[in-house]
């Protein structure tokens, strides 16, 4: 399999090149500087992958928000989409660090008229980005961790539920929680991700009805100083676990909670343990790489199929293990968690959707009565 890493500077110079008529704008030379090669990720355990004989080997771009080596989203979606290519022999382009939905518009606008065979958008946020390009591109298909209202012939769309996930996170932390008060800190304030804090938040009062859940949004995903910004706030004010729903920042908030025997960080996306051993009670895995990979495979297979569905416990979902941390969660506690994964994933309880957990502090609100089916 072929690799190639691309800056969103390169893609948005490459933009004007190939499409001449994205939205984006270009801050330098009117070439684009030929893309560097790098070596894959070796920190994250690719899921595995085979394809039938059948497969073409397609050219596959991939645009996160994170980087293939990030340890956290970027890298996540990144393992999942490089593995399959290489099941089909095919030729992966990284577009990294994008951040705003005019780099995404740019950067598949290049990579759709350049002849690319299959665009994913590893970005819950760009729904709108990936409709406009899909239905500029029918000849292009799109892959979206996320989710279209009505997805076109050529596209195909996949969330996890993404507050499922957290809402277990949230739940061993109030079941091992001492001093009343937990934190949760995210990056950017949209739907999808404020769904996971809001989870988290909704979990933590399912086990203990009366915990105080800080939260607070640092508006970047790489500045650890922010970051540890927040989590000193928090710290101070009795937040003895803190829920991390940022990418590289999360540094700083294990460097604040490391500084304190028996003050936890519980990550996401990435198993967060090699980080930091003495502060990453857990990780919660959300099968972005599957998502990713599983686009890789359908559409190189002819298995191609427009959707826009939910993925769940059971399904690529799970918490990483505790490793050297487990006596901080003792047996009981643990059985409680995998009972309450089953629950979730059964339907004995079904937790309010994106509408409402999507808007920050609706997780106080929630009958807790209500989730119980």
């Amino acid at each position: 399999m072929k690799l190639i890493v691309k800056s969103s500077i390169v893609i948005a110079a490459g933009a004007m090149l190939l499409a001449g008529c994205s939205g984006g704008s270009s801050g330098g030379s009117s070439t684009a500087p030929a893309p560097t090669s790098s070596a894959a990720p070796t920190s994250s355990a690719a899921p595995t992958t085979s394809a039938p004989p059948s497969c073409k080997p397609i050219k596959v771009a991939l645009l996160t928000p994170g980087t293939q080596n990030d340890g956290s989203w970027g890298q996540a979606v990144s393992t999942g989409a490089q593995a399959a290519t290489d099941a089909i022999g095919g030729e992966l382009t990284v577009s990294e660090n994008l951040t705003e939905n005019a780099d995404y518009e740019t950067a598949g606008n290049a990579f759709a008229a350049e002849g690319y065979d299959l665009v994913i958008v590893g970005n819950a946020s760009s729904t709108d980005v990936t409709q406009k390009l899909a239905e500029k591109y029918p000849d292009t298909k799109f892959g979206q961790v996320g989710l279209l209202d009505a997805p076109l012939a050529n596209e195909s769309a996949k969330l996890p539920i993404l507050w499922n996930g957290s809402f277990v996170a949230g739940y061993l932390a109030g079941l091992i929680n001492k001093s009343g008060q937990v934190g949760t800190i995210g990056g950017f304030e949209f739907p999808a991700l404020t769904s996971e804090m809001e989870g988290f938040a909704l979990g933590a009062r399912y086990a203990k009805n009366d915990i105080k859940i800080q939260r607070t949004y640092i508006n970047t995903w790489t500045d650890a100083a922010k970051a540890s910004a927040a989590a000193t706030a928090m710290k101070a004010a009795g937040a003895e676990l803190i829920f991390s729903a940022t990418d590289q920042a999360t540094q700083g908030i294990f460097a604040v909670m490391g500084e304190t025997p028996g003050n936890y960080v519980i990550a996401q996306y990435n198993d967060k343990h090699d980080q930091a051993p003495d502060v990453v009670l857990t990780s919660v895995l959300y099968g972005l790489g599957d998502i990713t990979g599983g686009f890789v495979t359908d559409a190189a297979c002819d298995s191609w199929t427009s959707e826009s569905v939910f993925t769940n416990w059971g399904e690529g979902m799970k918490l990483a293990p505790y490793y050297n941390l487990e006596s901080a969660v003792p047996a009981d506690v643990q059985a409680l968690v995998d009972d309450m994964k089953k629950q979730l994933e059964d339907g004995t309880i079904v937790l309010p959707g994106l509408d409402v957990l999507g808007v920050t502090g609706s997780a106080d609100k929630v009958d807790l009565n209500s989730l119980k089916k």
